[in-house]
């Protein structure tokens, strides 16, 4: 993948939506891509503390798509005149929702899980329920951030499949950066297989430069981020979820450690 031509952003009405749609319309801004808002509003209310979920229960869906259209709006008030834009909005479960329309898209962009003391929202999604399912890259921004410069990189490199897929994902990123560091931590991975990322990389004209450091599983996403802090890097891309969700489940891993502390942009591949 040499370049992205359409992005697609999820919007909700959550706290932190207006700064991922500003990140999403730089970075549209940056590659010169189309921009999609997406929306899907949740029709199984079992789990939802929203105010709608009355109404839904009742068959009324007029508020449902009163509410989509508001967001319309104010997608296309934030991003019109800036980039091309479309928009896509329907009474449907978020994430599938997702699933289903992130074939028009060459890129996701994904809201952080807000906090637990928030409602549930019918239009909240979680990183990990697109990401895994969408069969494309998945950016989520750092909180509080409202642009990817992307000029330093950190690519975490294991020898699995979805490291390799997150490394052409990222290209039309990694292209653009000043410095890319190919990381590895642990046993699992050697320094010459690092190197030879790094020359792969160069051959797509990426600027980048292997490192190992020892550490256990558990020290991947610390050294991550220290890696990121000494080189000043924004984002930090990674394949998401290498192993199967049940041994996430019972044992972390580097990518539920990310999602949960990192400061810094994520771009994930499964």
């Amino acid at each position: 993948m040499s370049s992205w031509r359409a992005i697609m952003v999820h919007v909700d009405d959550g706290p932190a939506a207006p700064e991922r749609i500003e990140v999403a319309v730089r970075l549209a801004s940056t590659l010169s891509a189309t921009l999609i808002g997406a929306a899907g509003l949740n029709m199984d209310v079992r789990y939802a503390g929203d105010p709608m979920a009355g109404a839904l229960i009742a068959g009324d869906t007029s508020e449902c798509e009163r509410k989509l259209a508001r967001l319309e709006a104010a997608f296309r008030k934030h991003a019109a005149d800036r980039v091309p834009i479309e928009w896509r909005g329907e009474i449907a479960d978020p994430a599938r929702f997702l699933h289903k329309h992130a074939r028009a898209a060459d890129v996701l962009v994904i809201g952080r899980s807000e906090s637990k003391a928030r409602a549930s929202s019918l239009l909240e999604v979680t990183p990990s329920s697109v990401f895994l399912a969408s069969g494309r890259p998945t950016l989520i921004p750092a909180r509080g951030a409202t642009a990817l410069h992307g000029e330093s990189v950190v690519l975490a490199w294991s020898d699995t499949t979805e490291a390799r897929r997150a490394a052409q994902a990222a290209l039309p990123l990694l292209k653009r950066a000043r410095e890319v560091l190919v990381l590895g931590v642990g046993e699992g991975v050697g320094l010459a297989d690092l190197q030879d990322v790094a020359r792969h990389l160069e051959r797509h004209e990426v600027t980048a430069r292997p490192e190992h450091r020892a550490g256990s599983e558990g020290s991947v996403a610390a050294q991550l981020e220290d890696a990121a802090d000494r080189i000043a890097a924004d984002l930090i891309v990674a394949g998401g979820y290498g192993h199967s969700r049940a041994m996430q489940w019972l044992l972390g891993g580097v990518t539920c450690d990310l999602l949960e502390s990192s400061r810094r942009h994520l771009l994930l591949v499964h």
